[in-house]
């Protein structure tokens, strides 16, 4: 019966039922009477069990047993053979204790239908025939005569009884009486309930739980005494974390089938889920009486120890398990865990490689084994177990990613690229794989690759910020800074905190003379991350531009401190440190920068415009300004610094000339202009003083 239903009046059952409604009135059952979580009855309950997981308004008879579950609660007299109160339970009221049930009762004599019988029903109900009811009163002396025990030579007289009374009462799928509801369940019986078992069983192998739970309910509307037709269930609804469900199936399991040890792991696999920790340990310690080798209850035992974090109990449960069965492949890896935890990774490494040779051959205990064998130092074995569990599973998408990230992380970047794109083939909707490729392809210069790889993975998840970013990168590289600019806004849309975006939006919008809006950017990226070096260096070059050029050198030394083998940083206070025109200074920071990369031409060009203005090393700076000009013929900055090395050396004519090829390809410069006259006029009164 479903939640939400409710009811006015009494309602009768003649089977197990699961009540998880809200009666108003008395109940009567013939069965298992199971009253839900969400079940609420307001009258007094009669049945042969009842499981009470609900609310209970009322008194409580059961021939045979009472379970009041965790969460329940019964506020009446309970009368019963056996009652069970779990841990969590409430109960107010007296209970009475009621001799054993008689070994024959109504509900074993009713148990298979007369199909015959109900076709008749059926037809009578099609052909529209009056029906003649029983009246209510007479139903229920029938159901309190169930309750005395019965002689075994009353049986047959008493079954006849029952039978006509069926009959005469032509009980269809639901009978209402009075107010009153009977429930009936028409199925045909079954010709071979066990093989129906084992097909069920199989259904639950092949992951097809719902045809398997329906064959399981079809062989009870036959028999319900068969044990693993109700354990078939409990492992279904453990599947489904209908762990309630799980627990009474389970139980009634071990009911009929007290001495199967399987039943009480498997419900105490049910309790450990449902977090009810000390009921399992009781389960599996009854289990461990019966057996004491039992492997299996011991390693369930350190699984629920290992759940409530009892590592020291967990390990010493697998390996009684291991002493019971030492190929054991679960305890094993359970107990492996624990040893790797303790960084004991020798003793894991034995026992994983133990379970790999029982038969426990995925993937993913390979690679952990791998993992193991660097922890303890083993590279070669490592590497050996990876290329091994490569190759034997090809179609495993994480082997090939173990396998690619080994190469790269050793460097080896060829290797590990074509793994990578095995995995791409196994997962190519993996928007984590396609930004590792897009990473590769950049590093290896293949910007058009890149682009497609990282656009696939924002494709795959847009909210990816670090591959929206990669593709902004690659745009400004391109030198497309407008879509570049918009894919930066979707990144930071997305994921207003991204650093890195906002660095790289502060940089374009500073060359595109945007000097506040580019402040803005740089100022958050620094907020967010104010010890990355390259950050302060983007901000020291807005801060010169603006002239603040003793705001810019502060971000820069700070910077240089976190990076003091950095070229551009070193490059950049040498620029500042000009500007303001202390070239000795400068000098010492332009040399490091040339230390640091003696190819950079801006550096060399630097330098020797320096040399020129204190008027040293000016063979050397002559050599390294005409080195600059031999790579970039057309710059007019480096024609400049070579005049001024000629105009240091005294050779005005020659550096007239040079700076007159500057003013020739930029003759709008105003400064080349002056540089040509300071020259001159510097001519003029060397040949005056000469005359």
């Amino acid at each position: 019966m479903d939640r939400g239903v409710k009811l006015k009046g009494t309602l009768w059952a003649k089977k197990t039922l699961h009540f998880e409604g809200e009666l108003e009135g008395d109940f009567y059952s013939q069965g298992h009477l199971i009253i839900g979580k969400d079940g609420v009855v307001k009258g007094n309950v009669n049945s042969r069990n009842v499981s009470n997981l609900g609310i209970i308004e009322g008194n409580v008879h059961a021939d045979n047993k009472v379970s009041l579950l965790p969460g329940s609660r019964l506020r009446g007299n309970i009368e019963s053979h056996n009652l069970v109160m779990q841990e969590g339970s409430n109960f107010e009221g007296q209970s009475k204790v009621l001799p054993a049930p008689p070994t024959l009762m109504v509900e074993d004599d009713t148990e298979t239908v007369d199909a015959q019988l109900l076709a008749q029903a059926r037809q009578v109900v099609a052909n529209k025939e009056k029906i003649k009811v029983t009246p209510l009163e007479e139903v229920k002396k029938e159901i309190k005569k169930k309750k005395k025990s019965v002689p075994s030579t009353q049986a047959s007289f008493l079954k006849s009884k029952i039978k006509r009374w069926r009959t005469k009462s032509t009980i269809g799928a639901i009978l209402l009486i009075a107010g009153g509801m009977y429930f009936y369940s028409p199925t045909p019986p079954v010709a071979d309930a066990d093989q129906m078992v084992q097909k069920a069983y199989q259904l639950i192998e092949q992951e097809k739980l719902a045809e398997a739970e329906a064959k399981f309910k079809k062989i009870l509307s036959v028999t319900r005494v068969n044990s693993s037709v109700y354990a078939g269930l409990g492992e279904i609804y453990l599947i489904k974390n209908h762990y309630q469900d799980a627990e009474s199936h389970f139980q009634r399991a071990i009911e009929l089938n007290p001495a199967n040890t399987e039943y009480r792991i498997w419900l105490a696999k049910v309790l450990t889920q449902g977090k009810q920790y000390p009921e399992a340990q009781n389960v599996l310690t009854s289990a461990l009486d019966m057996d004491s080798q039992n492997y299996q209850a011991f390693y369930q035992l350190g699984m629920l120890h290992k759940e409530q974090n009892q590592m020291n109990e967990a390990a010493v449960a697998f390996s009684k398990a291991l002493q019971a069965n030492p190929n054991f492949a679960e305890a094993n890896v359970a107990l492996a865990k624990i040893f790797n935890e303790n960084g004991k990774f020798k003793e894991a490494i034995d026992l994983i490689n133990n379970a790999i040779a029982n038969g426990k051959t995925e993937a993913g205990l390979s690679l952990t084994l791998a993992k193991l064998y660097v922890k303890n130092g083993q590279q070669d074995k490592a590497e050996d177990v990876i290329k091994s569990t490569a190759n034997k599973f090809t179609q495993n998408f994480h082997a090939q990613i173990r396998m690619a990230d080994w190469y790269s992380d050793k460097g080896l970047e060829t290797k590990s690229f074509s793994f990578y794109q095995v995995a791409a083939e196994l997962e190519p909707n993996n928007a984590l794989l396609q930004n590792k490729l897009g990473k590769i392809y950049s590093k290896n210069k293949e910007s058009k690759s890149a682009l497609v790889a990282f656009r696939k993975a924002v494709e795959l998840n847009p909210k990816d910020a670090d591959s929206h970013f990669q593709i902004a990168r690659i745009l400004v590289e391109e030198g497309n800074k407008e879509e570049a600019q918009t894919e930066l806004g979707k990144v930071l849309l997305a994921k207003s905190d991204h650093a890195p975006s906002h660095h790289l939006l502060g940089d374009i919008l500073l060359e595109k003379g945007k000097t506040d809006e580019a402040y803005i950017e740089l100022k958050q990226a620094l907020s967010l991350e104010p010890e990355n070096p390259v950050y302060m260096q983007s901000m020291a070059a807005v801060l010169v531009v603006k002239n603040e050029l003793d705001k810019a050198l502060e971000k820069l030394l700070a910077a240089n401190k976190m990076a003091s083998e950095n070229h551009d940083i070193s490059f950049d206070i040498c620029t500042v440190y000009s500007k303001k025109r202390w070239y000795t200074v400068a000098i010492g920071h332009c040399e490091k920068a040339f230390q640091l990369n003696a190819n950079h031409y801006d550096t060399m060009n630097r330098l020797a415009w320096l040399y020129a203005k204190k008027k040293i090393n000016l063979a050397k700076g002559l050599k390294l300004s005409k080195k600059t000009l031999e790579a970039n013929p057309g710059r007019d900055d480096y024609l400049d610094t070579l005049s001024e090395i000629y105009f240091a050396k005294g050779k005005y004519d020659i550096a007239i000339k040079t700076i007159k090829s500057a003013i020739k390809l930029q003759p709008d410069e105003t400064y080349y202009r002056q540089q040509l006259w300071k020259f001159k006029n510097a001519k003029s009164k060397t040949l005056a003083s000469a005359k």
